[in-house]
């Protein structure tokens, strides 16, 4: 059964609209959901669901990235001025304005 079956499904069997054995087919689906739900959660429950990932982790890595913009910004800034006098000269001797 797909998402879009088993919501209609869903749909008739909450206003009523199921015959007696469709109804129990879907409480039968239901129940296998249920029991899918509480395997999934007891062999997920070793796995980290992000307790340990602690406001001072996430500083730090806010800090690290923080770091490596203020550093790649600087170096941008530092390559744009060293071009920028170059140009700024190769234009004034094009033009004629160097004295």
């Amino acid at each position: 059964m797909n998402s879009e079956e088993f919501k209609a499904k869903f749909k008739k069997y909450r206003m009523g609209m199921l015959t007696v054995e469709e109804e129990e087919q879907f409480e039968d689906e239901l129940e296998k959901l249920d029991e899918y739900q509480a395997f999934l959660e007891v062999e997920t429950a070793g796995i980290s669901s992000g307790d340990e990932y602690s406001l001072e982790t996430e500083r730090k890595i806010l800090r690290r990235s923080q770091l490596s913009a203020y550093f790649r910004m600087g170096l941008i800034s530092i390559v744009v001025s060293l071009l920028l006098l170059p140009t700024l000269n190769l234009f004034a001797m094009a033009f004629d304005i160097f004295p």
